[in-house]
């Protein structure tokens, strides 16, 4: 991946990273524990009692993926992966298994939290939301 300050690389007006190839989340969870989907709908109320709504663009989906009783190793890499795309600054695709879609997705967070639950197995809960 290129140095994201060289200046040959692009920012969109949302301020994402476009500096090439994304790379994949390829790590299988037990499963996605909740997904969602949300919309941003403007409610405006007017004196009469009615009210005006519009939409603010697409709605945008948010994943949360359950890791259990991972080993060490699998811990680190994705330890990795995400200190790579530096928390939720880079983007990168996943593959839901709900629907076998690959979405564009950044980590929601800037954290992620390990717990270890045993020697040498740790759980992991990681939310990704969906690029519009």
């Amino acid at each position: 991946m290129a140095n994201r300050w060289d200046s040959t690389i692009l920012w969109d007006s949302t301020w994402t990273w476009q500096g090439g190839d994304l790379e994949e989340f390829t790590w299988e969870p037990q499963y996605v524990y909740t997904e969602l989907i949300g919309f941003k709908t403007n409610v405006i109320p007017m004196d009469s009692g009615k009210e005006v709504r519009y939409s603010k663009g697409q709605p945008r989906r948010e994943f949360e993926l359950v890791f259990s009783l991972l080993n060490g190793t699998t811990k680190d890499e994705i330890q990795a992966f995400f200190d790579a795309r530096e928390g939720s600054f880079d983007t990168f695709y996943w593959d839901n298994p709900n629907d076998s879609t690959s979405y564009e997705v950044r980590f929601k967070e800037d954290s992620i939290q390990v717990d270890n639950v045993e020697y040498d197995m740790y759980n992991i809960n990681i939310t990704l939301l969906e690029i519009i």
